[in-house]
């Protein structure tokens, strides 16, 4: 995980990688005290980003 960012001054973008749990993207998600995460690779392209909506969505799939 990596919690810097892409910009120079304001604040960080709050990011991980494809491989991080799921566990542990929530820890990200509620530490940091953000609704997205952008999901990077290795040399720190952004190749997708999951919402707390998309949080939501899965837990649910998950009960139903």
């Amino acid at each position: 995980m990596n919690e810097g960012g892409f910009r120079k001054t304001g604040p960080y973008l709050v990011t991980v990688t494809s491989d991080t749990t799921f566990g542990d993207l929530l820890h990200v998600i509620v530490a940091q005290r953000v609704h997205r995460v952008y999901v990077v690779s290795d040399d720190k392209t952004p190749i997708g980003v999951v919402t707390l909506t998309d949080v939501l969505r899965m837990v649910r799939q998950l009960a139903e």
